[in-house]
């Protein structure tokens, strides 16, 4: 008996019950390593992933907050006009007449013709039917900045209002209430202006430089009555993404009123 038991001792083990003893230590390391670096790629692509569409999604907005604001700030300012009699003018108040009452290199504040209303006029003649034509409104005071807290360009635009007190005759308008500031880009940077004595050129050899205000970055009266057309820089960047390129727009406009008006 004890020499059957001997020899069952001694039976060879068959490959089934090898693979009932587990795993070495050996395979355990090498599943791990290679889990590691599978899900070390695996966290390589998703994060290359999501740094991808934040990109996309901070350069869509910028782009869009860009162009949308220099257009604003373009649209007013090819219809800026010369205030009417009585207006507070700031630097028109020098000999020519001009639409700005603040110009400087991060802002500028100037009058323009904004709306128009439909106006309805009494006929003679066969018919008593009205005539409905398009009117100018008052001009409107229109502001470009920069709000350094709110780290964003500005726009305010005060309507005229009929002034109906005692001076009327001399001051049609007045521009006190019923202010509006909004938003118009989110960045880290002001606008850039800058002011010239010429339309605006679209050959090299014709343009010409912009004015250098005599002192510091404002315009004088006497400069700001010389400017015909204006340009505008906007460096976009958002706060929330410091690390990523800022989207660059600029446009030269030239104040057609002005113009108009010069040339009699």
């Amino acid at each position: 008996m004890s020499g059957r038991m001997a020899g069952a001792a001694r039976t060879p083990v068959g490959p089934a019950e090898r693979r009932e003893e587990g795993t070495t230590l050996v395979e355990l390391l090498v599943v791990m390593v290679l889990t590691t670096i599978v899900l070390a790629a695996v966290g390589t692509v998703f994060t290359s992933s999501l740094r991808g569409v934040r990109e996309a999604q901070v350069r869509t907005s910028t782009q869009a907050d860009a162009r949308t604001a220099t257009e604003a700030i373009t649209r007013s300012l090819r219809v800026a006009v010369a205030p009417p009699a009585g207006a507070p003018t700031g630097p028109s108040s020098g000999t020519v007449p001009s639409p700005f009452t603040a110009a400087s290199s991060t802002g500028v504040s100037f009058y323009a013709n904004l709306q128009r209303t439909t106006v309805a006029f009494a006929t003679s003649g066969p018919t008593s039917a009205p005539v409905v034509r398009a009117a100018l409104e008052g001009p409107w005071l229109v502001s470009y900045g920069y709000d350094a807290t709110r780290q964003c360009v500005t726009e305010a635009r005060t309507p005229a209002t009929a002034n109906t007190g005692p001076t009327a005759t001399t001051v049609p308008y007045l521009w006190t209430t019923g202010t509006t500031t909004k938003c118009l880009a989110t960045t880290t940077t002001p606008p850039s202006f800058s002011y010239f004595t010429s339309g605006v050129i679209t050959s090299a050899a014709g343009a010409t430089a912009p004015i250098a205000p005599a002192s510091g970055s404002t315009l004088s009266p006497a400069e700001a009555a010389s400017v015909v057309s204006v340009g505008v820089a906007l460096v976009v960047a958002d706060p929330r993404a410091p690390d990523l390129a800022p989207t660059t727009t600029s446009d030269r406009v030239s104040l057609v009123n002005v113009l108009a008006s010069q040339a009699g």
